[in-house]
């Protein structure tokens, strides 16, 4: 499972599937932010797992929230993905979507003609 994760000095935003839909992992949550200085949580949605997170960029690094989140088995920092490896996985996937639905058509239609269409769409 990937996490994806952004972040900008004293702002991160993270998704998390232990908050998604689940009271008990948001609590957990709270504890274990409750117990780092300078971060709190400014922003939950539920739905999607999506937390906000603020900190004092002055003493605090993401990598120290993302350690704590990892000592207490909420995130795995080697699945990590940034904006960039996000967007071009939403890309890929988009156009092999694309291709096989292209590829299908092309098929269909070859089917439908003669066995000497069908050849012909492969050459």
């Amino acid at each position: 499972m990937k996490y994806y994760i952004h972040n900008v000095p004293g702002r991160l935003r993270l998704r998390l599937p232990i908050v998604k839909n689940n009271e008990k992992g948001l609590q957990a949550l709270e504890v274990v932010i409750g117990k780092l200085d300078g971060v709190k949580i400014e922003k939950v949605n539920p739905l999607t797992g999506s937390v906000v997170l603020t900190y004092d960029k002055v003493s605090k690094k993401h990598e120290d929230i993302l350690n704590a989140l990892r000592d207490a088995d909420m995130v795995d920092t080697s699945m990590l993905i940034n904006d960039n490896q996000y967007i071009k996985n939403a890309i890929l996937n988009t156009g092999n979507s694309i291709n096989k639905t292209i590829a299908n058509m092309l098929i269909g239609n070859a089917l439908e003609s003669t066995p000497l269409s069908f050849i012909s769409m492969l050459i």
